[in-house]
């Protein structure tokens, strides 16, 4: 999360990798994975995370407003 507030969004998105691989339903590291993926530019991998996280949970408006942006 340090380096993700610190905008080194490439450090930190392979510990945003591996809280989703030990709790693949956490909506909030989903979250912040798509997000450190979306401004890496992965925009690709970035969609793919938020509509995972809308599939396990259709209300959620964080996922479904960075879709939109």
């Amino acid at each position: 999360m340090v380096h993700s507030r610190l905008g080194q969004h490439a450090a930190a998105t392979p510990f945003f990798q591996r809280a989703v691989e030990r709790e693949p339903d956490n909506q909030s590291f989903l979250y912040n994975l798509g997000s450190a993926l979306q401004f890496e530019g992965e925009f690709a991998g970035a969609e793919a995370v938020f509509r995972r996280a809308i599939a396990i949970e259709s209300g959620n408006v964080r996922a479904w407003s960075s879709l939109v942006a």
